[in-house]
């Protein structure tokens, strides 16, 4: 990857999120990653390594990370879509999941459009290429449920 500085900045960020957030005491915190596409394309999987890491070796509590490879690209029809939410929701209907993270734009549309119904996360994260520039942009969005 061409710029390595913005995702310091989203590693960094949810370092200070979890700090600030999470509790004090020593727990298992859930964190689920939505990728659009398949995790042996390599930036993506450089992307996931750098987010694992750091969310593992800087937290105090066990991080539990979740991921799941969505392949919109090639299936992103509406009914796909709808019967990957209805997966999703039944997959983990038993989990609390503190933090939903979507990389690349697609995987944010879905988190926008089905997160509440699937993971009720109180936190959502967007770590992508904005695709207003050239270079590689990122950003950190999180919901106003959590200001």
């Amino acid at each position: 990857m061409r710029c390595r500085a913005p995702q310091r900045l989203i590693l960094g960020a949810l370092i200070v999120w979890a700090a600030g957030v999470l509790p004090a005491a020593a727990t298992t915190r859930s964190v689920i990653l939505l990728f659009d596409e398949r995790l042996d394309m390599p930036g993506l999987a450089a992307i996931d390594r750098d987010l694992v890491r750091t969310l593992t070796s800087s937290s105090i509590d066990k991080i539990q990370v979740y991921r799941e490879q969505m392949d919109l690209s090639r299936f992103g029809s509406e009914n796909y879509q709808v019967l990957l939410r209805d997966f999703l929701r039944a997959k983990y209907a038993d989990k609390k999941i503190d933090v939903a993270v979507a990389i690349i734009s697609p995987a944010l549309d879905f988190l926008l459009r089905y997160g509440d119904e699937i993971f009720r996360a109180p936190l959502s994260s967007f770590a992508g290429s904005t695709g207003k520039s050239s270079e590689t942009a990122y950003c950190l969005q999180i919901s106003e449920a959590f200001s």
